[in-house]
């Protein structure tokens, strides 16, 4: 039985391992085009905004550091013509999500060499309540090359860098503005370091738990790889965490296999116990290993017919629950009660000890005698088998005692060994 219940517990543990490593498999082929869609994402948000950058009207603009109502900030660098810019891009902060991972929107504008003007719309407070340093912005921007490396791609994503300004490891976002075919603005969005990770995994779901995505991670034969777009040294990989997939699948096999025996137990419990006693039905026996070395004690209600009849269903109820308690109570753990019949009880001791099965019989007995149910006293006949025979051998013994016992006047026990 225990050898069967190990391999039942083995086909839902390999079923559940197959099922998640399968499924996670697909979900990791995925994850480039997942890559590509979180770029995609950000490229709809960005068109919607180029739109407005056409669109713009420009405004004259002394040279200095314009604050606005909106949280954003102008820089601009020299006397000069400077489109109207606050409308799109709030608008594009309004297209984000609330801590998102997006921490700030940047718009440099360049000409002969020189960045004339910049806007700047933070996305975040710790970026909104600091004093800025203007120069120390664009210096982060000109220290990565921005326009001489990433003029030439469309949408791209950097690799990791420390944010010195803000003490942050991020990306950047770089989308290149063209009028006229010529290079104008560059729009960037500085983001949080696992921001494409999460979606990506967001995306994909549960199955996104099995898998582990990182930054220039370790090559092994197991893992994938994707190249950052625009960048020759900076790639993701993609590796299947198995030790995840087993503790998950040993947890919700064990769940399964629990659960399963725990409602089995408690159907072959509604089917095999008397509603109305407690006690075990008769063809539950059937289901129970008899090795022979039991003994059976066979109890009959005295003069039933008579209380039924006198005194009601109801009252032969209640003294047939009464006896059923009292023989729970005088029997072990190990041992079993049946209600037989109508007013008979089978009791299969565990023990082929003659001296300890007459105890049990005559404290049974006692019992009975000393409950007063509804006002009646009531007795109980025994017939008994204390040996090895087999169980229907025994259980015709032991109906052969009970009939003594009824033929020597009732209330009596007789125990065949």
């Amino acid at each position: 039985m225990l050898n069967l219940k190990i391999k039942y517990f083995g086909i839902i543990f390999l079923f559940m391992t197959l099922f998640f490593l399968a499924n996670t498999l697909m979900s990791s082929s995925q994850i480039k085009s997942e890559f590509s869609n979180v770029l995609d994402g950000f490229f709809d948000k960005i068109i919607r905004f180029s739109n407005f950058y056409i669109n713009a009207e420009y405004k004259e603009k002394e040279k200095g550091t314009y604050n606005f109502i909106d949280g954003s900030f102008l820089v601009v660098n020299h006397n000069s013509n400077v489109l109207d810019l606050k409308y799109g891009i709030n608008k594009l902060k309004e297209s984000f999500k609330v801590n998102e991972g997006i921490y700030i929107i940047s718009i440099l504008n360049k000409s002969n060499g020189k960045i004339d003007y910049s806007y700047f719309m933070p996305l975040v407070k710790s970026y909104e309540n600091k004093v800025y340093s203007y120069n120390e912005m664009l210096n982060k921007y000109n220290s990565i090359d921005i326009f001489d490396k990433y003029g030439s791609c469309d949408l791209v994503i950097t690799g990791v860098y420390e944010d010195s300004f803000n003490n942050r490891l991020i990306r950047t976002v770089i989308y290149p503005i063209y009028i006229d075919r010529k290079l104008v603005s560059i729009l960037t969005i500085d983001i949080d370091v696992d921001y494409v990770i999460n979606n990506i995994k967001r995306n994909l779901g549960f199955f996104s738990y099995f898998i582990s995505i990182e930054s220039n991670g370790v090559i092994d034969p197991s893992s994938n790889k994707i190249n950052v777009s625009c960048s020759e040294s900076e790639y993701l990989t993609i590796n299947i965490k198995i030790s995840k997939i087993i503790m998950i699948s040993l947890l919700l096999s064990s769940l399964v296999y629990l659960t399963y025996n725990f409602i089995m137990f408690f159907i072959a419990r509604y089917y095999s116990i008397d509603a109305l006693t407690g006690l075990y039905r008769r063809d539950y026996i059937d289901r129970i290993c008899l090795s022979g070395e039991q003994s059976l004690l066979y109890i009959d209600v005295d003069d039933f017919k008579f209380i039924n009849d006198t005194y009601g269903h109801h009252i032969g109820d209640a003294v047939i629950v009464d006896i059923a308690n009292i023989i729970k109570s005088n029997i072990r753990g190990k041992d079993k009660a049946f209600r037989w019949g109508g007013d008979e009880y089978l009791i299969v001791l565990d023990v082929i000890d003659f001296k300890l099965v007459i105890d049990v019989a005559e404290r049974i007995s006692k019992s009975v005698q000393n409950e007063i149910t509804n006002g009646l006293k009531v007795t109980i006949s025994i017939g008994g088998y204390v040996g090895d025979a087999k169980f229907v051998e025994a259980l015709l013994k032991s109906d052969s005692m009970l009939y003594r016992s009824k033929k020597d006047g009732k209330n009596k026990i007789n125990i065949d060994f």
